[in-house]
């Protein structure tokens, strides 16, 4: 017989109530939000709330986003999750105002202690501030913070917090430079 490696057999730390609401929410997003027309972002914020989740009005989740636990996702006045974005949210992802997530990145807010033998889960939050913005295929990892106004540069790899106004990229993500002036609308 082969000798197992981790001591004890990997089991889920998550509830069973858990499991049920993240197998009622894969059916609805499979069929209700997957399947919705691209321009239906009234609609998926309606399932989404339905399901447990923090939007105001103005959010746009695009139909082919992927979120792991709608209970856990709080998205702030006209904030924007994108196309091929995956939210892994075991534990709590929070969008401030105006912050924008693009194109097939990858938020992940989970992962296990390499050093338990049982495999411990660890989660820890991510939050994206006011006016941040994530260009496409970045990976977001546990308990980054993506101050005001940051800018994560497509493909970059962030494991340390972000702050506000400063650009970051690369794997892993590392600052270029700071943000120095937004552009904004005269006001009439």
């Amino acid at each position: 017989m082969e000798e197992s490696f981790y001591p004890v057999p990997l089991v889920s730390e998550l509830s069973f109530l858990n499991k049920v609401g993240r197998a009622l929410w894969a059916w609805a997003w499979l069929i209700l939000f997957r399947l919705s027309p691209r321009s239906a972002f009234m609609w998926r914020r309606c399932l989404l709330r339905a399901f447990g989740a923090s939007i105001a009005t103005g959010v746009k989740v695009y139909p082919d986003a992927r979120i792991y636990a709608p209970w856990n996702l709080q998205m702030e006045r006209d904030s924007i999750m994108g196309d091929g974005v995956n939210c892994y949210n075991v534990d709590r992802v929070v969008f401030e105002a105006e912050s924008n997530v693009t194109h097939y990145t990858f938020v992940c807010t989970a992962g296990h202690d390499i050093d338990s033998g049982c495999r411990k889960l660890i989660t820890r939050p991510i939050r994206f501030g006011i006016g941040s913005w994530v260009f496409g295929h970045a990976i977001i990892l546990p308990g980054v913070t993506v101050g005001r106004g940051g800018v994560v540069a497509a493909g970059s790899v962030v494991s340390r917090n972000v702050g506000d106004y400063a650009v970051v990229a690369g794997n892993p993500a590392r600052k270029i430079r700071d943000r120095t002036q937004i552009d904004r609308q005269p006001e009439s």
